[in-house]
C-alpha cells in the first residue's frame, strides 16, 4: 500500500534511471545529513504521497531494494516513467506541486483511450499521478471514538474519490493487457543489465502486475472492517467487481480470490470454528433424550447469534462468494 510514500527512489530523492554508482553517492550523503541533523529534502519529495520518513533504516532498506533486480525493476515501475521530454517537463510540473499541469502535460500526448508506443509513458505516468493522489488521500483517513461500534472518519470519502479511483483501476486493468506496456518494461529490464532478472522474472512481474495494483484496495477493505465501516468495505469491493472493468482487461479471479482470503482470514477461521463447535453439541444431543428438542433449538440460536455479523460481513467484501470464506459458510450451513 506505501509502495509510493515508501518508494526507493522517492526515499533517495532520485530518478529511476540512476546507475548505482549515483545510488551509493545519495546514500552515503543522506547518512551524513542525518548525522548532522541537517534537514532532507530533494525535488522528489512530493508531499501528497504521505509523509517521508528518511531515517537511516529506510535508507538502508531503500539501498537493498535497489542492489536487487528484480525489486528495482518493481520500484521502477511504480515510479514516475523519465522516457520523453514531456515526461520531464510534466515532472518538473510535479516538483512545484503543480498537479494538474502534470496532468495536462501528458494529456496533450494521450490521444485514444489505449496508450501507442509515443503514448506510453504518459499514460502510465499519469496513472502514478492518480494512484498515489487517491492512496494519499485515503490513507489519511484516521477514524474517532474506537470504543464505538460505528465510528465516524477524520474526512469524507465523496463522490470523487470513488469516481477516481473506478478511473484509476480501468486504466490499470487496460494497461495490464498491452503488450507495449510488457515491452517497454522489458526495455527497463535490460537497461538495468543484471543476469538474475531473467526473461521469466520480467514475465512474472508483468503478470503479477494486476495483484500488486489492488493491494491497497484490500488493505483499506481491512482497515474499513476492522473500524465496521461498512459503507467504506462496500465501495472498495465493488470497485473490484466486473461488471464495469472492461471484459478483455478484468481482474483475474484468483487475483481477488487471494485478497479477500487475506481480508477474510479472520472471519473465515472463525465461521469454521462457529461450524465445528456447534456440531460437537449436536452429537452430545441423545436422540429421543428428554428436552432435546429446545437443546437444539439453543445450539442453532446461539450459532445464528454468533455467525450473522460475520456472514454480513463476509458478503460485503466477497458478494460474488468466489473466497474460502464461502466454504466456510457451507459448513455453516451443513450445521444448520
Amino acid at each position: 500500500m506505501l509502495r509510493y510514500q515508501n518508494n526507493a527512489f522517492r526515499i533517495l530523492g532520485l530518478q529511476p534511471n540512476v546507475s548505482m554508482h549515483e545510488i551509493m553517492k545519495r546514500v552515503n550523503e543522506i547518512k551524513v545529513k542525518i548525522s548532522l541533523g541537517m534537514e532532507i529534502v530533494y525535488e522528489y519529495d512530493f508531499p501528497w504521497m504521505g509523509k517521508l520518513d528518511r531515517n537511516e533504516h529506510s535508507v538502508i532498506n531503500a539501498l537493498q531494494r535497489l542492489e536487487n533486480p528484480i525489486s528495482r525493476l518493481k520500484e521502477e515501475i511504480f515510479w514516475f516513467w523519465f522516457e520523453t521530454d514531456c515526461d520531464t517537463r510534466a515532472i518538473n510540473y510535479l516538483t512545484q506541486n503543480d498537479r494538474e499541469g502534470a496532468h495536462n502535460a501528458w494529456n496533450a500526448l494521450i490521444t485514444e483511450e489505449n496508450p501507442t508506443k509515443k503514448s506510453m509513458s504518459a499514460f502510465m505516468n499519469q496513472i502514478i499521478l492518480a494512484h498515489s493522489s487517491v492512496i494519499g488521500e485515503e490513507n489519511n483517513v484516521r477514524y474517532k471514538d474506537e470504543t464505538k461500534k460505528t465510528k465516524e472518519k477524520n474526512i469524507t470519502l465523496n463522490e470523487r474519490h470513488w469516481k477516481n479511483w473506478k478511473v484509476v483501476i480501468n486504466r490499470f486493468t487496460l494497461l495490464a493487457s498491452n503488450e507495449l506496456f510488457r515491452e517497454m518494461v522489458k526495455n527497463k529490464a535490460e537497461r538495468i543489465d543484471d543476469p538474475r532478472l531473467s526473461t521469466i522474472k520480467v514475465d512474472g512481474i508483468c503478470d503479477n502486475f494486476l495483484q500488486d495494483i489492488v493491494e491497497p484496495n484490500f488493505a483499506f477493505m481491512s482497515h474499513a472492517l476492522i473500524s465496521k465501516d461498512y459503507q467504506r468495505v462496500k465501495e472498495h469491493s465493488s470497485l473490484l467487481g466486473e461488471d464495469w472493468i472492461p471484459n478483455d482487461s478484468s481482474f483475474p479471479s484468483e487475483v481477488l480470490r487471494k485478497g479477500f482470503n487475506r481480508v477474510l482470514s479472520s472471519q473465515t477461521d472463525l465461521l469454521n470454528r462457529h461450524a465445528q463447535n456447534a456440531a460437537k453439541e449436536l452429537n452430545r444431543v441423545e436422540k429421543g433424550e428428554k428436552d432435546a428438542d429446545k437443546a437444539i433449538i439453543d445450539i442453532y440460536s446461539k450459532l445464528i447469534g454468533n455467525v450473522a455479523d460475520i456472514i454480513y460481513e463476509g458478503s460485503l467484501v466477497d458478494p460474488n462468494s468466489i473466497s474460502d470464506f464461502a466454504l466456510a459458510k457451507n459448513e455453516i450451513a451443513k450445521v444448520i
